[in-house]
């Protein structure tokens, strides 16, 4: 076993590839935090003129997510929570603001609590904050704690390792970087170790039951969960971490946490060649000889960012259609008998006929195809294909008739 590499040289690693930011970008989060700040009193003063109210309420801004602890990449999102008085912000369908600041793209959230102001040392694990809020404030009030550099290098890590072998991202059945003080290299042996071998679908829980609101718990019954990959939240109020987690996405990760545990747990002449075989960029195109490709275009940019955001969620449950196909003509016979039997870019093409530009982004899902021999080799798909089209079709409204989807298929 070779020795576990120190902490500076895993800090090395990452800074020298620019994996993680120097000292000059964290200034320029820094910058953007206190530009956000700044405004809340100007907004607050004309708030309470245009209401004629005689006190100004006071509103907080604080950072969650993998920002405030520490552990984000190089150009990573920030990402704010906005907490106001119920009477400053009303409740949004959507409460949440995506814009640019000095590069840095800034996702704000907003959380109305039934408090006159918000004071400056809130203390948001305080479950009486969350009394009377809907489950769309709930869904915002995801405010993490400050933790050691070892966790932040260790998060960091994780997320660059899940970026280059192609499984960040949880709305599309993957996890987003949240490991559970050791050092980096044991902290990474332990994480990649236990999800290989954890035996799903056993609930991963660090509380003896689930918290309510009123600080009480109470048990938890596996009877009334479906997550491919229950992954339950310590506190109030309880979500599950993994809920487009399908099987296949599943087995994907299980395979590359055994890869990436096998690397940590081997011997290597040099630190730097076991840490380039661990974040080698994964190919997607080597593995699978058959492939599905779902293309979204639209003639708008806000159509395609708003079917970019749709479509997060409904590929997995494609997947999840695909995954409970049969597997040939054969079980499809038997199955009829009763008998018992598993990338976005921009074009441009403005002509006499088609002017404008068509935003493009391709989905590409790899088929394993396993069928036994001497059985016909056709697999047949075009009823799950046809209900995914059909369950865009109905999130449709009068606002995307520039928006297509299409299923395309692709062999190697």
């Amino acid at each position: 076993m070779h020795a576990p590499i120190d902490d500076t040289t895993w800090k090395q690693y990452l800074s020298s590839r620019l994996i993680t930011e120097g000292p000059t970008e964290a200034k320029k989060r820094e910058n953007v935090m206190s530009l956000l700040k700044s405004l809340l009193i100007p907004f607050s003063e004309q708030y309470a003129n245009k209401q004629r109210l005689r006190a100004v309420p006071v509103c907080q801004i604080l950072p969650f997510g993998s920002y405030s602890l520490g552990g984000h990449l190089a150009n990573a999102d920030i990402d704010v929570v906005c907490l106001a008085p119920s009477t400053v912000v009303e409740r949004t369908a959507v409460p949440i603001i995506k814009c640019s600041i000095d590069s840095i793209m800034t996702d704000i959230s907003f959380v109305s609590l039934k408090q006159p102001s918000i004071p400056p040392n809130i203390k948001l694990l305080d479950d009486g904050y969350l009394e009377g809020l809907d489950s769309v404030c709930l869904a915002s009030m995801d405010v993490d704690l400050q933790h050691k550099q070892v966790f932040q290098q260790a998060m960091q890590a994780i997320k660059h390792w899940a970026t280059q072998r192609c499984m960040y991202g949880k709305p599309m059945g993957y996890l987003n970087a949240s490991p559970e003080s050791l050092t980096t290299h044991g902290l990474l042996q332990a994480f990649f170790c236990m999800w290989a071998e954890w035996p799903w679908p056993v609930p991963v829980m660090v509380t003896d039951g689930i918290p309510d609101k009123r600080g009480q718990t109470i048990p938890y019954n596996p009877s009334q969960e479906t997550a491919v990959m229950p992954i339950i939240t310590p506190c109030y109020p309880v979500s599950f971490s993994a809920p487009f987690t399908t099987l296949s996405t599943l087995k994907v990760m299980t395979k590359e946490f055994k890869r990436a545990s096998l690397i940590l747990d081997s011997y290597f002449d040099q630190s730097e060649s076991m840490l380039d075989k661990l974040f080698s960029e994964f190919d997607i195109i080597r593995p699978y000889k058959h492939f599905l490709k779902v293309v979204v275009s639209c003639e708008t940019q806000k159509s395609h960012e708003t079917w970019i955001r749709k479509m997060a969620v409904a590929i997995p449950r494609f997947v999840t259609m695909l995954e409970q196909n049969y597997k040939s003509i054969y079980e499809k016979n038997a199955l009829r008998a009763g008998e018992d039997s598993d990338v976005a870019r921009e074009q441009s093409f403005a002509t006499a006929l088609s002017p404008g530009v068509l935003l493009m982004t391709w989905y590409i899902i790899g088929l394993e195809v396993k069928i036994p021999k001497n059985e016909d080799r056709v697999l047949d798909i075009c009823s799950e294909v046809d209900d995914f089209i059909r369950t865009i079709d109905e999130k449709r409204n009068s606002k995307d008739i520039d928006m297509t989807v299409s299923v395309v298929s692709m062999k190697r």
